[in-house]
């Protein structure tokens, strides 16, 4: 069987670290660990779609160095916190003049 790549510690304490708004604020609404687990998610999902055609275990799990570099790739991508330095209200008025049709 696949092992599942560790990811759930690194991102928290990524998003300590370069998203502390972030962080504090879905610790305080008590879905951080809920949101940790859909990025988890995200993380697995794309390790799979990196190592789909890499060569396999006989466990199923991708062999090296292959599995390597795939946990190296969703690392990068998935601690990555481009607007760390944006407010809330900032992601949220963002995203609804990205989302909502303008009208004048």
């Amino acid at each position: 069987d696949a092992r599942p790549i560790e990811f759930k510690l690194p991102y928290l304490l990524a998003m300590r670290q370069q998203a502390p708004k972030m962080f504090n604020r879905l610790s305080r609404e008590g879905t951080l660990m809920a949101f940790v687990d859909e990025k988890a998610a995200e993380a697995s999902k794309l390790f799979h779609e990196l190592t789909a055609n890499v060569p396999k275990t006989l466990g199923g799990y991708p062999k090296e160095p292959e599995a390597s570099a795939a946990i190296e790739q969703v690392m990068a991508v998935m601690l990555d916190f481009p607007n760390h330095e944006q407010t809330t209200r900032q992601m949220d008025e963002r995203s609804a003049m990205l989302n909502e049709p303008q009208t004048q």
